[in-house]
């Protein structure tokens, strides 16, 4: 249906999604609406699954036989919350008329056999109230 509105619409287009819908499928959908440039036009939002796995690019090739490798080292996305606490930026943020403390880390990690080596940037997102 967001494949069709975005067709409808021709422009680019967030969508936020739960985490049960984060799933293969969807980020195959997602690649493949494109602009006529090759920039996509659907981005998705959403939170993660507790058990959802992402790697880091692959290290070079090392010039010995066999196949290179294809992903780097493998982190589990909720372990990096405690694991590169010291990595995350602070900013103040205004969330429902009040002013929040929150701290947050990007990383470009490669995320599922589904995305074909794709690079997903991921934005952990941690407040007093929660994290994201």
């Amino acid at each position: 249906m967001a494949a069709e509105l975005v067709s409808v619409v021709g422009k680019r287009c967030i969508i936020v999604l739960d985490a049960y819908f984060a799933v293969g499928p969807v980020f195959l959908i997602l690649k493949q609406i494109l602009d006529d440039s090759g920039n996509h036009l659907l981005h998705i939002v959403t939170r993660a699954k507790s058990n959802v796995v992402g790697y880091q690019d692959p290290p070079a090739k090392t010039g010995r036989p066999g196949r290179p490798r294809k992903y780097g080292l493998k982190l589990n996305l909720m372990d990096l919350f405690e694991t590169m606490a010291e990595s995350f930026e602070q900013t103040t943020i205004e969330i429902y008329g009040q002013h929040e403390e929150v701290s947050f880390l990007c990383l470009d990690l490669i995320w599922g056999s589904q995305l074909k080596k794709r690079s997903v940037l991921f934005l952990f997102v941690t407040a007093q109230s929660a994290s994201y």
